[in-house]
């Protein structure tokens, strides 16, 4: 009798800790879901926003806001540019404001949507100088999306599009797509 207590026992626990065990993993799941809402994502641009509060420092905070494929691509045009004496076009200025000067960012508008699962868009309207901006600053004006990514816990830039002031036929749709052309034009430079 008191070895079928004992498997008895043994059961008792032993379903205690798989009990557990399942309780603990679907609340890692529950925590990386609520971890994709727009909220989260709206932190992520908030604080790169935040670098900017002091005017006119470069603070190039590519390494924490950018996916790793946008890191890489902006490192390969970095490299390109170096290695033939050019400037590449990450090189121009600030990726996150699309801006070369600045005495920060004040946010005028800003929507976050969530697109699918793991994916969400900012549109995001702001000065670069300290309003009220005067008509002849309307350069310190930007509106722009952010395309964001999760993964391994973290929402992260993965494309950035300037929507006003209109990209030129150089710069293209997005950041991505300028990047991509450049590294095109940096390894087949005209002679």
């Amino acid at each position: 009798m008191s070895s079928l207590f004992r498997d008895t026992s043994l059961r008792k626990h032993c379903k205690r800790i798989f009990t557990l065990f399942i309780l603990i993993a679907s609340f890692g799941q529950i925590g990386s879901a609520f971890a994709q809402n727009a909220a989260s994502a709206k932190a992520l641009i908030d604080s790169a926003f935040a670098e900017y509060r002091r005017p006119g420092k470069h603070l190039h905070p590519d390494e924490y806001y950018l996916t790793p494929s946008l890191r890489a691509l902006v490192a390969e045009d970095s490299k390109l540019g170096n290695q033939i004496n050019q400037e590449p076009y990450v090189g121009g200025g600030e990726l996150i404001c699309n801006c070369q000067e600045w005495e920060g960012i004040w946010v005028s508008k800003m929507t976050v949507k969530i697109t699918s699962p793991g994916h969400a868009e900012i549109n995001a309207s702001f000065v670069l100088s300290k309003p009220p901006v005067s008509p002849d600053d309307s350069g310190s004006i930007r509106t722009m999306r952010y395309d964001l990514v999760f993964a391994n816990g973290h929402w992260r830039i993965d494309d950035i599009a300037t929507l006003d002031p209109p990209p030129d036929k150089w710069t293209g749709p997005t950041l991505r797509a300028a990047i991509k052309r450049d590294i095109q034009y940096l390894k087949n430079p005209p002679e």
